[in-house]
């Protein structure tokens, strides 16, 4: 009798959590913005010699336009060391976004990976 109980409070609760879910992620959407990975000077300062466009692929809240997502691309790395950048406003830029923060990294062969999180704003 008790496993009965049980799978029903389980089934319910499933149940509840699917609908739960589809309700909050109904509110997100995939965004695509134009991306500016700027390169890396021999000193390890961002620079725009060497940089790159891409796209930034994000996922939006919709009821308020905040944004998380992800820019890939190759750029020139003149010091040819992996570098780290954090909040580093120098990054480059994402094209109708309000960057709040940012994790920027270049390996030592020029592959670029930015993570950033913002505000979408209308152009």
């Amino acid at each position: 009798m008790n496993r009965r109980i049980v799978k029903n409070v389980v089934v319910l609760a499933v149940l509840a959590l699917g609908l739960a879910a589809t309700t909050v992620w109904a509110a997100f959407e995939t965004e695509r913005f134009t991306a500016v990975l700027n390169g890396v000077d021999p000193n390890g300062n961002l620079t725009p010699v060497g940089a790159t466009e891409t796209t930034f692929v994000a996922l939006e809240n919709t009821s308020n336009g905040n944004v998380i997502g992800t820019a890939r691309g190759n750029v020139l790395n003149q010091s040819h060391q992996l570098q780290v950048y954090v909040n580093n406003p120098n990054f480059g830029l994402i094209v109708g976004v309000d960057v709040n923060s940012s994790l920027y990294v270049v390996y030592a062969g020029g592959s670029a990976t930015l993570v950033a999180t913002g505000h979408e704003f209308i152009l």
